[in-house]
Order: C-alpha cells, then structure tokens, then sequence
C-alpha cells in the first residue's frame, strides 16, 4: 500500500473507530449485552452450553438455542479482564475492520483509492446502527469478508474461496447470522448457473469449485455444538408473520420519518442511486444482480439488515461508478497524482474535528459508559428500591425476547 493511500485511509479508519467507539460509550448499553455476559459466564463456570433459558422470567426451562455462545465466551472474558471498555474497543476495531474489507472490495472492482473511501464512509455510515456491543457486529464483517472473498474469486482468483468452509465453521459458532453467508454463496451459485446458461456454455472447472465450496461452506455449518439445530435456528426468523418483527423495533421496516435515525435516511438515497446506476447502459452479472435484490429486499423489510445492504452494495455501486466517474476526475485519478499536503489538508483536520464534535457532544464525562461497569447502569441500579434479582428478572427477559442479536 503506497503512502499517498495510507495517508488517505489512515484517518478515515480512525473516523470510524472513534465513531463507533463513541457510540457504544455515549449511548445507553444495550440490554442484550449482560446477557451475553452472563451466558459467557454460565459457560466457564459449568463447562457446559445452556441447553434451557436459565435467565428470563416468562421462559424459564424452555429450550433454548445458544447460538452465540462463542461471541458469549469472548464477551464474558473480555468483561472480567478489561472491563465493559474493553469490548467497546473491541468492537469498534471490528467495525473497523469492516470498513477496510469494504474499501478492499470496491477496490477490486478497480474504482480509485478516492472513489473507495467514498462509499467505505457511506457504507459506516449507514451501518452504524449496529455499531454497538454486539455479535451482530461480527456478522457484517463476515458478510463483507464474503463479498470480497467471491469478488476474488469472480476476477480469476479462485483460491480465495476455500478458505470459505472454516470461515462458516467458525461464523456459525459467533452468530446465527452465518445464514446470510450461505445465501449469498448460494446466490453466487445461483448467477454463474445463469450467466453460463445465457452464454451457452458448460460448467467450467472455477463454477464447480464455487458449486464444491458452497457444499462444504454448508456442511461446515453443522459443526457446532448444536448441530442440526443450529442450522434451523436461523430459520424462525424467516418471514413477516413472527414475533420479532411484531414486537422488537429493529426487525421492524425503516420508517423513514424518525429524523433521529439518519442511518435510515442514509438508505433511501443510496437506493436510489442503486437503482439509477442499475438500470444504466452497462450490463452487471446475474451474481450482483441477485446480491443486489436480495440485499435491498431484507434491508425494506427489517432496518437491522442496513448494515447487510451497506456492506453488500458499496463495491457493487463501485462498479457501477465507473459510469459517472468521468464526470469526477479527482475520485477516478490514482492517488499518485495526488498532492499529499492536499491530502492531509483534507483528511487529518476532519479527523480532529470529528473527534472534538463527539468528545464534545456527551453531557459530561460522568455519562461516558467507560470502566468495568457502565456508569449509567450502575446509577440506575444504585436508585432502583427494587430488589437485584427482580432487575436481573426483567433484564433478561428482555434480552431473551431479542435473542439473535
């Protein structure tokens, strides 16, 4: 990586840590969180995975899938370590992360270091309503990892893709939603059965290796302490007609009148854009044609999905910004010709700014959730009258409600 680049990226990256940093230390700690924590403690103290809902009020002893339990175990010795700011750093280094597999895709799309940034930054943006202490944070950093990884694969690198089959091993350990993983590498399948069925062609040996990853990306998924269930699980989550969509907020369609949400209001002009750029002279495969669909279809039904549609589209409208990029020279060039004062002109002062913007944009640093326990929560319980075993009852009750965080 040349240095004009890493004078470019280095400060945007720094962005989105602070920002997701910031978020997950200003903002109320998500109720979910204690119980990841206290699952991961459940699991050290009896070596065993909970096979029954131990925690909630209203659904004690039922059967209960611990999908996460790995994402749990991390949690709970992170928490014990560290402390509650030690996953805040963790998890923002993983969105993080995020970002760069997305500026990597778009950049095998060949689209400008510039052009990258650009739709990295739009991609962050709009997926920051994930960002927080959950394991639904390593599910979109997968989903971007198979982006890039079938991206390889369609530009002629066809060994990147087998190193598929532990990644879903392991995904289906951290997160339920490795499910989306499988349905894009069956959507990859899906899109060069069609784009050799236009051209007139047999399968090649590349289609069979992809046909042969997904069959053993899947197969993978089934190991697991839960096994076949495991792979079910994901499933009651399918549809419009199920509880967490009724009930839970974020399983809800965005509405795009809640002003305060800008992560959705960022969604409906990138759909458009998606759609103008779609239907332009240009063909784009069958593959990016189903990505697309697929992705903007879960996004409308469920604002949880932004972050999927973000990390699935960002390279695709790359690709697609060849079209218009000579209409920008500045974001189609190579950074080569770029001056780097200009850069860092532009790129560390932003960073300042928005570090200042959001140091400054808490009420005190008393409401920072920083330490071993977050600060809010520990007040809240220190006023509470009510007993602690009634909390913990109540608290749980409704992270269980939302249990495929």
């Amino acid at each position: 990586m040349s240095r004009p680049t890493l004078l470019l990226l280095t400060p945007m990256l720094l962005l989105v840590f602070c920002r997701y940093a910031s978020l997950a230390t200003v903002v109320p700690v998500d109720f979910d969180y204690w119980w990841h924590v206290k699952t991961g403690q459940y699991i050290v103290e009896t070596g065993a995975l909970p096979r029954v809902d131990h925690f909630s009020y209203t659904a004690a002893g039922r059967p209960w899938v611990a999908h996460e339990w790995l994402t749990d175990l991390l949690l709970y010795t992170v928490q014990q370590h560290v402390g509650y700011v030690g996953n805040v750093v963790l998890f923002a280094l993983v969105s993080t992360l995020t970002a760069l597999v997305v500026y990597a895709t778009c950049r095998h799309w060949d689209l400008g270091e510039p052009g990258a940034v650009v739709l990295m930054m739009w991609a962050s943006s709009m997926a920051i309503g994930s960002g927080n202490v959950r394991p639904q944070a390593l599910t979109a950093l997968l989903i971007a990892v198979v982006v890039l990884l079938v991206t390889r694969y369609r530009r002629g690198r066809t060994r990147a893709l087998w190193t598929l089959p532990p990644l879903m091993a392991l995904w289906a350990n951290l997160h339920g939603g490795y499910i989306m993983g499988l349905a894009l590498l069956g959507l990859a399948i899906l899109g060069e059965a069609v784009t050799g069925t236009r051209a007139r062609r047999r399968p090649t040996a590349p289609s069979r290796t992809l046909l042969l990853v997904g069959a053993l990306s899947a197969g993978a998924t089934l190991l697991t302490p839960h096994g076949v269930d495991a792979l079910l699980y994901p499933l009651q989550y399918a549809g419009t007609q199920n509880v967490h969509m009724e009930y839970i907020s974020e399983w809800q369609s965005p509405y795009f009148h809640m002003l305060g949400q800008r992560f959705v209001l960022l969604f409906a002009p990138r759909l458009m854009v998606a759609v103008a750029l779609g239907v332009g002279h240009r063909r784009i495969g069958a593959t990016e044609v189903l990505w697309g669909l697929w992705v903007a279809t879960m996004a409308l039904q469920s604002v949880r999905q932004l972050a999927l549609y973000a990390v699935v589209v960002s390279p695709l409208l790359g690709a697609r910004f060849q079209l218009v990029l000579r209409y920008v020279p500045d974001l189609s060039r190579s950074l080569a010709r770029w001056r780097r004062p200009a850069l860092a002109a532009v790129c560390w002062p932003l960073l300042a700014v928005s570090i200042f913007s959001m140091a400054t944009a808490a009420e005190g640093w008393d409401h920072l959730q920083l330490g071993a326990a977050p600060r809010t929560a520990a007040s809240r319980a220190a006023r509470s009258t009510t007993s602690a075993r009634t909390i913990s009852a109540a608290t749980c009750s409704t992270s269980t409600t939302g249990a495929a965080t």
